[in-house]
């Protein structure tokens, strides 16, 4: 049984009575729950002792401090090392490394949980003897943990510094990047590989996974767009898909490239493409330890070379997201911080400035200079759960949130003391958001050509008339529903389902009063078969007096429940009748200016806007891409559309292919569209956008991209050279990692130098400002110097003889041999400055 609380006049009464205060109500609840809420008994217990009353019935935190052994003390509580969010995603947490050391590791592993107490070894965790005794008894087997867990360690060092791709070391804590939510259930097709059917891939706690994706499959079909992903360690956002729809819109794509002015040298780094910022050069040079964050501008233009020229499929925001990383609307900041920098001088094409006024009266005079303005780069609006039904089109969405004061509070005010917003002017570019949080999905009709006519100041009195209109409609249909269902009463339609089953059981209480006169006579009768042989219908109905009225009684009621249910029904059709003319009336206000073939005593003045691409769910987007004009006609039969739908989704699970490119007609996506997310952003764009032309990108930002794109050419061709050759696991790795060491006598590593310190030395060598800026050069083989190797002699072989020198020639035209022996490469040896081969043996 659930334990109730006490009443306000059962804890007040115990207050007075036991002279206690108001700030002794908790107090006054626990003694009344535990007390089964006799009010006399508790006062008694209280002025028998108050100080006991008051330890029996109050809160006591001590048993959430004490020690393992209920002892409350200070000082000898467990310490723990608490950090903050790790600053990028996919990191691990190493056990055994404590927080602070300078490792390899700890750099790139996440905060690991605090101590358990079952490792706690202080010595002010012994109370007794016996504490004493065991972990006298266990220090053995702790300093074998100890060396187990620092030899692990090394293991896992060394192979990262060989190059191998280690297995994940044994961790502890949150290893995830605060994206993915856990899913439970069986796997789905998403989750296997093609390839092998019966196994189902376990994903990497690396967030997007794309380091683990092989080059081959990340890189992009030059007829298809590049997609950013939207990922992000703080909220979810969707930079990547506005960039990626506006990369296809010259006008829009000019003016990001206008912000500020181009950088010398937009730097390099091989990982920038997957969210790792890149460092200034002065900060580089400096080693200033100063975080002066990632300059904006530069960013921008990155990202935007990155989808004008990239060889990948995908690349990351996640730089870009971490500037606004403490907004709450990363969009909107985006923007906003854009706008407020630059001002309308330079984000014109994207600004639109409206002005707020109050209605007033038929005779008022509104100028719009005297009207407050604003300017607006990015819309967002939040669909209510109170007018979501009337938001049947796109046009719906915009009368009910940009005049969300005048049509929302339509039945409690007059339109005339209401506010509304106007354009004064628009840009070419329209970028919105609409987000429906109350359900799962976001459905409205979307037109792929948009007038907005009716929010332009020129046609204020059109506006208010629209909204009067929908005022009205709402008002009308708002009195119908209430018909229908009025408040604190059964609907009309319930009232009709009652009157229902009301007639039908009159009909089985006639059916029983018809036949219990008959069943009556056959009783009495014996149930003699030879006078009713076909028993009951055949026996005469001799109803009684009080069979009559029963039946008559019944008969009047179900005809009054006949004629209410007829009328009832007739009211309903009636109601449903006024409801659909008034929403047919709300669609023929809806589509008042939204298109140029409608007679109309003036034309509409406004710029026509066409649809260019829609962002759904974290990393689906929707691109419409305009073809090139050809200077020559190829006479082909069926000439592609020349606007082109394309519907860009990365996948994370899928190795073989992450980001699927998929083309659509623009039915199919009104359907896609509607069922995928709660959150759909919307771009809009002007022919006047759509023609203008293309700036080329500037020097610096070519360089950086060719860089880039070298970058991903050595990936491709060190996956194409790694397919050749053995893998080495790291079983093998530990059996050789001795002999591997830096302090072993069997290795040439001192003479050679780490991988590292050759792909350092190689990074250094080809800085992206150094590339040539024409094409034509991007062909050269820039391999690092291999090291010079002395000509040694491998010793006495199987037969006696001497085999040849390193560095000579195989002997290439010799018969196979049934029995060879293949020299296994070092593990410390990278692709590119690896030796020959060792010739083989006999």
């Amino acid at each position: 049984m659930v334990m109730r609380d006490p009443t306000p006049e059962e804890v007040r009464g115990f207050l007075e009575f036991a002279g206690l205060s108001e700030d002794d109500g908790p107090l006054a609840v626990r003694a009344l729950k535990q007390g089964n809420y006799d009010v006399n008994q508790l006062v008694m217990e209280y002025y028998d002792n108050a100080e006991a009353f008051r330890a029996k019935y109050s809160w006591d935190e001590s048993a959430f401090t004490a020690d393992r052994d209920g002892m409350v003390s200070e000082g000898t509580g467990t310490s723990f090392h608490i950090e903050s969010q790790p600053e990028q995603s996919g990191l691990q947490v190493l056990h055994g490394v404590s927080p602070g050391q300078d490792t390899t590791y700890y750099g790139q592993t996440a905060p690991s949980r605090p101590p358990t107490r079952t490792k706690n070894r202080s010595p002010t965790g012994v109370h007794n003897s016996f504490d004493g005794l065991y972990n006298s008894n266990t220090a053995g087997q702790n300093a074998l943990d100890d060396e187990d867990e620092d030899l692990k360690r090394a293991l896992m060092e060394s192979a990262n510094e060989a190059g191998l791709d280690a297995p994940p070391p044994q961790t502890s804590g949150v290893i995830s990047d605060y994206q993915n939510t856990p899913a439970f259930g069986p796997a789905t097709r998403e989750q296997y590989d093609t390839d092998q059917w019966a196994m189902v891939r376990q994903d990497t706690p690396q967030g997007t996974g794309s380091n683990n994706v092989r080059p081959s499959a990340r890189k992009r079909d030059p007829k298809t767009p590049v997609l950013l992903l939207n990922d992000s360690f703080s909220m979810e956002q969707r930079l990547g898909s506005i960039l990626t729809i506006l990369n296809e819109i010259p006008l829009a794509r000019n003016t990001l490239l206008r912000l500020g002015e181009s950088a010398p040298s937009y730097g390099h780094d091989g990982e920038w493409w997957t969210g790792k910022r890149i460092m200034p050069q002065h900060v580089i040079d400096e080693g200033s330890i100063v975080d002066e964050g990632v300059v904006l501008e530069e960013e921008i233009h990155r990202l935007l070379g990155f989808l004008e020229s990239t060889e990948r499929s995908f690349g990351s925001t996640r730089v870009l997201s971490d500037i606004f990383s403490n907004s709450w609307d990363q969009e909107e900041s985006f923007f906003s911080t854009l706008l407020e920098k630059y001002g309308q001088e330079v984000m014109g094409p994207m600004t639109h400035v409206a002005r707020s006024f109050e209605i007033g009266y038929p005779d008022t005079e509104h100028q719009a200079e005297d009207c407050e303005a604003g300017n607006v780069c990015y819309f967002k609006f939040n669909l209510t759960e109170d007018s979501h039904g009337n938001k049947k089109s796109l046009y719906d969405v915009l009368d009910y949130e940009i005049w969300k004061q005048a049509l929302e509070d339509y039945l409690y005010s007059s339109l005339e003391t209401q506010s509304m917003s106007l354009f004064t002017s628009m840009g070419d570019v329209f970028i919105m958001n609409v987000v429906d949080s109350s359900r799962s999905t976001c459905k409205f009709e979307i037109p792929q050509t948009w007038y907005p006519e009716r929010y332009l100041w020129s046609r204020k009195n059109e506006a208010i008339g629209i909204q009067w209109l929908r005022r009205r409609v709402r008002a009308a249909t708002n009195r119908i529903q209430e018909k229908l269902a009025p408040s604190g009463e059964a609907s009309l339609a319930d009232r009709l389902k009652m009157l229902e089953m009301e007639i039908r059981r009159c009909d089985i209480l006639l059916d029983y009063l018809n036949a219990r006169p008959r069943f009556r006579t056959l009783e009495q009768s014996g149930f003699d078969g030879k006078m009713y042989p076909k028993g009951v219908s055949d026996v005469p109905w001799n109803p009684t007096e009080e069979d009559q009225a029963s039946v008559d009684d019944i008969t009047r009621t179900r005809e009054d429940a006949k004629q209410q249910c007829e009328s009832l029904r007739a009211e309903i059709q009636e109601l449903e009748s006024k409801m659909k003319r008034y929403e047919e009336s709300e669609r023929f206000v809806g589509r008042l200016f939204t298109g140029p073939d409608r007679e109309r005593p003036e034309a509409l003045t406004c710029k026509q806007y066409s649809l260019r691409g829609i962002g759904t769910s974290k990393d689906v987007v929707y691109v419409c891409r305009r073809s090139e004009t050809l200077l020559i006609d190829l006479g082909d039969a069926t000439p592609e559309p020349r606007d082109q739908w394309w519907r860009l989704e990365y996948s994370a699970s899928n190795r073989q292919q992450p980001v699927q490119a998929e083309k659509l007609d623009f039915d199919a996506i009104q359907e896609r569209v509607s069922t995928e997310s709660n959150s759909i952003t919307l771009i809009f764009a002007t022919e006047d956008a759509l023609n203008a032309p293309r700036v080329p990108l500037s020097d610096s930002l070519n360089r950086f991209v060719k860089a880039d794109n070298r970058a991903f050419q050595r990936e491709l061709e060190q996956e194409e050279a790694s397919a050749n050759e053995p893998e080495h696991d790291l079983h093998a790795f530990q059996m050789r990692s001795r002999a591997g060491s830096i302090d072993s006598m069997a290795t040439n590593r001192a003479s050679l130098g780490s991988a590292d310190g050759v792909g350092e030395e190689f990074v250094h060598e080809i800085h992206p400002d150094q590339l040539p800026d024409s094409d034509s050069h991007m062909e050269m083989n820039i391999e690092p110097p291999l090291p010079e190797y002395s000509e040694v002699s491998l010793g006495v072989g199987r037969d006696g003889g001497v085999g040849p020198p390193l560095g000579a020639e195989a002997d290439t035209n010799a018969a196979a041999r049934e029995m060879t022996e293949v020299s296994v490469q070092p593990i410390f040896m990278s692709a590119q400055g690896r030796p020959p081969p060792l010739p083989e043996r006999k």
